[in-house]
């Protein structure tokens, strides 16, 4: 009898651990993975938040469902997150003391609990006929603005003025001008639980003693232009989440 009952035990062991090591499927009978497949949806919840400190791994899939893990995490704890571009579809006539927005806005969705950081950079056009009204304007500026909860601070360190001489040599109706180009790093950090937007543009200004205007941008079907350049706005955006 005690033969018969270790008999029956070594076989329950025996089984036991040929499960262990087969395949295991959940909504299918042929799985194929190595040890464990699901046909159909996973879904976790109540899961602890962590941050990119302790938790720096994504979770990824191939083409067939395979999982794996990805390092995102930078040596200095950025990651990138996403690139955002706008160019300008028209030429922005700016007069003296009103501004004008140049029509290029980017929004930032800034993650709870993270610190963003954004690389700014523009290239615009500015140009003017050469017989505008006397004087001629004295400086064009692109003013680079950042938004946040309603609020819209200047960002001065990323904005570019140029200079206009007094006079241009060339024929009459003339375009003349330059390209003002500008770089910018915002570092934003977000301490909510909610994720936040900011948003970014670029204003044209004109300064000047008297009335005149000049032109920011470049319209592509304008042959007068002389092929100047449409004008560009862009944003490479890094994450750090603590």
């Amino acid at each position: 009898m005690i033969r018969k009952i270790k008999r029956i035990v070594f076989l329950v062991l025996l089984a036991q651990s040929a499960v262990s090591y087969a395949q295991v499927g959940m909504g299918t009978e042929n799985p194929t993975a190595d040890e464990y497949e699901v046909k159909g949806s996973v879904r976790f919840r109540s899961l602890e938040h962590k941050g990119s400190a302790t938790h720096s791994r994504e979770l990824r899939s191939d083409n067939l469902g395979r999982l794996t893990v990805v390092e995102s995490k930078s040596e200095e704890g950025l990651y990138f997150s996403n690139l955002v571009k706008q160019f300008m579809t028209e030429t922005v006539t700016v007069p003296l003391g009103y501004p004008q927005d140049l029509g290029v806005l980017l929004r930032v969705d800034l993650k709870p609990y993270s610190e963003t950081t954004v690389i700014l950079s523009y290239n615009i056009p500015v140009f003017m006929k050469v017989t505008t009204a006397s004087p001629v304007p004295h400086f064009a500026v692109v003013q680079l603005n950042r938004k946040r909860e309603g609020l819209v601070t200047p960002l001065y360190g990323g904005s570019r003025k140029f200079s206009f001489p007094v006079s241009y040599p060339g024929d009459a109706n003339e375009l003349k001008g330059m390209f003002l180009d500008g770089k910018y790093v915002d570092v934003i950090q977000n301490n909510s639980p909610t994720t936040q937007t900011v948003e970014y543009s670029l204003f044209g200004i004109i300064q000047a003693s008297s009335f005149t205007a000049a032109f920011f941008g470049d319209d592509p079907n304008n042959t007068q232009v002389g092929n100047m350049g449409v004008g560009v706005f862009s944003a490479m955006i890094f994450n750090k989440t603590y």
